[in-house]
């Protein structure tokens, strides 16, 4: 009979144990999701402007490709943005298949248009969310003003 009851007392210190890890890990998970939401949403989606009513974006973001080149002035190497590339990922909300025609206007810290990139077209059936960042959905600049960036308007019209 004592043997019975130690083995009950040991099952349930192994279930407590148990339930704590499961516990402790899924509140250490919450804390990451939270963070991550937070910074996209302090982050990309302030710079990145999305004009549509055929589309809303699932994911973006806009990334400076920087580049070396030798200054002889200084003897040194100085780094520059060489262009900026504008990745999507559209959710249809039409209710209906669409064509979009996708094109980014790329403007200054004062909203000057400093230039367009696309013009791309995608195929997206009723209710699609695109999964994967691919070359198709990225348009980039690399005009004379790259450097003056600030932030993007997506604008995604029915083809």
């Amino acid at each position: 009979m004592k043997y019975i009851v130690r083995m009950g007392k040991l099952v349930r210190k192994i279930i407590v144990t148990i339930s704590l890890i499961v516990i402790l890990v899924s509140v250490t998970l919450v804390g990451c999701l939270e963070e991550q939401k937070a910074s996209t949403a302090d982050g990309e989606y302030k710079k990145i402007i999305l004009e549509s009513n055929i589309v809303e974006l699932s994911e973006s973001s806009m990334d400076i490709i920087t580049d070396q080149r030798y200054d002889p002035d200084c003897e040194c190497s100085i780094e520059f943005i060489r262009q900026v590339d504008v990745s999507y990922l559209f959710r249809n909300i039409a209710g209906r298949d669409v064509s979009v025609r996708v094109t980014v206007e790329f403007y200054d810290k004062d909203d000057n248009l400093l230039g367009i990139g696309g013009v791309k077209t995608i195929n997206l059936l009723k209710g699609y969310t695109e999964k994967a960042f691919t070359p198709a959905n990225t348009i980039s600049y690399n005009g004379k003003k790259v450097a003056d960036v600030h932030h993007v308007k997506i604008i995604a019209e029915e083809a």
